[in-house]
């Protein structure tokens, strides 16, 4: 089996998204990371009234489904996900189908895959990604050319077709960045060094999120990346 690890996840996002998809069985979560008294009295659930519901026993099966549903960590909710829209035909797994749909319908589409990125803003060092609190991932943009060519599988050398690139931009907030701490990434964390590679080169990253039609160019909203 193939394990994946997020760099970068949205809980809220997939919380939300997951909600929509599965009727609303769950319609709030309030999750921390602390337990004192106070934040362990606000852990609670807030349940769709049960309109019609015949008996208790009918109550309590709904609950506990509901619950079932809170428990669900964000990896598990992103399966689910996936699977729901590739159900409904609205999931897709390449980016240039995804990026006609939201061009010919004017409307965001679901994306599920792998697309080249570089990050040019390593090359001016951690210390003003922090400052942006963000990570930009572009693609189809001079600044990624290069000659770089590592050897590992998914890296691909920047110079390869370089108009044949979709010009791609996403914004990836630090905030979501399970290995930063407070919106910061360190110097030494494993983040900032791998991406450090890939200022002038690209990665393939494991996107999901909806695809944009802007102009010419596309934006991705991401809910989750791997590499």
């Amino acid at each position: 089996m193939n394990l994946l690890r997020y760099f970068y996840i949205d809980e809220l996002g997939l919380a939300s998204l997951h909600a929509q998809l599965t009727h609303g069985e769950v319609t709030e979560s309030v999750l921390s990371s602390e337990h004192t008294d106070e934040k362990k009295r606000s852990l609670k659930l807030n349940f769709l009234s049960l309109i019609g519901a015949a008996d208790m026993e009918g109550a309590q099966s709904a609950k506990e489904a509901m619950i079932r549903k809170l428990r669900l960590r964000a990896e598990n909710r992103l399966r689910e996900i996936c699977a729901s829209l590739r159900a409904t035909g609205q999931l897709h797994t390449q980016f240039p189908a995804a990026a006609t749909k939201a061009r010919s319908t004017g409307e965001p589409a679901w994306f599920y895959g792998r697309q080249e990125f570089c990050a040019p803003q390593f090359a001016g060092g951690i210390v003003s990604i922090n400052q942006d609190r963000a990570v930009v991932f572009t693609s189809g943009e001079n600044e990624c050319d290069s000659s770089y060519n590592p050897s590992d599988e998914y890296y691909k050398p920047a110079m390869q077709n370089q108009a044949a690139r979709p010009r791609i931009l996403m914004s990836a907030s630090l905030f979501k960045f399970p290995g930063a701490q407070g919106g910061q990434l360190g110097v030494s964390s494993h983040e900032a060094l791998f991406f450090s590679r890939f200022a002038t080169a690209y990665v393939s990253l494991l996107v999901f999120g909806s695809v944009y039609c802007v102009a010419e160019s596309y934006q991705i909203k991401p809910l989750a990346l791997s590499v």
